[in-house]
C-alpha cells in the first residue's frame, strides 16, 4: 500500500510492480491505492526504464482473449480443486483475508 501511496503523492496515476527473483513469482494480496500490475520478467523491467526516454504503460480494462499462451495463472494463496457441480470448471477461492 505505501508504495501506491507514494506514487499518487508524485503524480502517478497507476504502477507496475516488478517482481525479482527474491519476490518470486506469486501474486500478492495487497491492497492498492491506484491501478496496478505486477511484472515477473525482470530483464524487460530492468531494460524498460534503462533505454526508453520516455517510459510510459497503459492499464486497460479487461479483455477476455481465448487459445493464448502462456494461459492465466492463478494466485500461490487460492486453493484449487473440481467443481462438483461442473468439473470442467475450476474452483477457486481465496483464504487471504477471510
Amino acid at each position: 500500500t505505501h508504495k501506491g501511496v507514494e506514487a499518487a503523492r508524485v503524480g502517478a496515476v497507476g504502477m507496475i510492480l516488478a517482481n525479482d527473483e527474491n519476490s518470486g513469482s506469486g501474486i500478492q494480496a495487497d491492497p492498492h491505492v491506484v491501478p496496478s500490475s505486477y511484472s515477473y520478467n525482470q530483464d524487460i523491467s530492468d531494460n524498460w526504464t534503462k533505454f526508453l526516454w520516455y517510459p510510459v504503460a497503459s492499464i486497460s480494462k479487461v479483455v477476455t482473449q481465448m487459445a493464448t499462451k502462456p494461459a492465466p495463472f492463478i494466485a500461490f494463496f487460492s486453493a484449487r480443486g473440481p467443481n462438483p457441480v461442473e468439473p470442467t470448471i475450476l474452483k477457486v477461492y481465496s483464504s487471504v483475508l477471510i
